[in-house]
C-alpha cells in the first residue's frame, strides 16, 4: 500500500502541474534553437570569408600573369587592364576600387580603397595581406593623408583645392566624432561637385580617419558662412588628431 501511495503521489504531483513542464521544454527548445542559429551563422560567415579569401587569391594570381600590361606606354592598353582590375575587384567586394599613378621614378603605384565604406575595410586589409612583392610596382591600402601644402581634385574642366574649401564642426556628445559642414567657393548643388569636395577632404584627413571620426557631413556655399566660425580645410586634421 505504501508503495502504491507513493507512486500515486508522484503521479498526482506530475499531473497537477503540466504547464510548468511545458514551459521548461519550450525554454530548452528555444535555447537549443538559439545555439543552433548562432552556430549556423558562424558557419555561413566562415564560408563567406573563405570564398572571399579564395577570390583574393584568384585576383592576385591573375594580376601576376597580367603584370607586364602595366609596363606599356600605351594608355589605352593600361586603361583596359585597369578596367579588368576593377571588374575583378567588385567580384570580391562591390565597394573596393583602385587608384593608379606612376611615381617620379616611374614606379607604378596601385592604391586599394574602400571608398569610405567601413564595412569594406576588412576586404582591403585582406587584399593587402595577400599582395605579392615587386620592385617596379607598389601597393597600398586606403587613401592616406596627403602632406602636400596644396591639394586639389578635378571637377569638370577646373579644379577644387583646399584653398577653396572651409569647414565648421560640432562635437558629437559622448563620442570622439564630429559633425562637419564644408563651405565651398563656386559651390554647385549636385552630386558630382559634392563628391569632388568629399574626395578632397579624404585626401587631407585620410580614408580611415574620415570614417572613424567624422559623423555627419553637409555641404554649403561659402556664402553661407555668416554667423559660423569656419576654419581652413587643412586644419581639420588637427581637430581629428586631438580626438585620438
Amino acid at each position: 500500500m505504501s508503495t502504491g501511495d507513493n507512486e500515486t503521489g508522484r503521479q498526482t504531483r506530475t499531473a497537477s502541474n503540466p504547464k510548468n513542464v511545458g514551459c521548461n521544454y519550450a525554454s530548452i527548445n528555444n535555447e537549443q534553437m538559439k545555439k543552433g542559429f548562432f552556430l549556423l551563422l558562424v558557419i555561413l560567415l566562415s564560408c563567406q570569408e573563405n570564398k572571399k579569401a579564395q577570390k583574393v587569391e584568384e585576383f592576385w594570381n591573375w594580376f601576376i600573369i597580367n603584370k607586364p600590361e602595366f609596363k606599356t606606354n600605351n594608355w589605352d592598353e593600361t586603361n583596359e587592364t585597369l578596367d579588368s582590375i576593377h571588374h575583378r575587384l567588385i567580384r570580391i567586394d562591390k565597394n573596393v576600387r583602385i587608384v593608379f599613378w606612376k611615381t617620379s621614378k616611374g614606379v607604378t603605384h596601385l592604391n586599394f580603397t574602400a571608398q569610405g565604406h567601413e564595412d569594406s575595410f576588412e576586404t582591403v586589409e585582406l587584399i593587402m595581406s595577400r599582395a605579392p612583392k615587386f620592385n617596379d610596382i607598389e601597393f597600398s591600402g586606403f587613401i592616406s593623408r596627403s602632406t602636400a601644402n596644396k591639394i586639389s581634385v578635378n571637377y569638370k574642366d577646373t579644379t577644387i583645392s583646399n584653398e577653396d574649401v572651409f569647414f565648421s564642426y560640432e562635437d558629437v556628445p559622448n563620442s570622439k566624432r564630429i559633425d562637419v559642414v564644408l563651405y565651398s567657393k563656386n559651390f554647385e548643388n549636385n552630386i558630382e561637385f559634392k563628391h569632388s569636395v568629399f574626395s578632397l577632404m579624404t585626401d587631407i584627413v585620410g580614408e580611415k580617419d574620415g570614417v572613424i571620426f567624422i559623423n555627419k557631413l553637409n555641404y554649403h556655399s561659402i556664402n553661407d558662412t555668416v554667423n559660423h566660425k569656419v576654419f581652413k580645410l587643412k586644419l581639420i586634421t588637427e581637430i581629428i588628431d586631438k580626438k585620438k
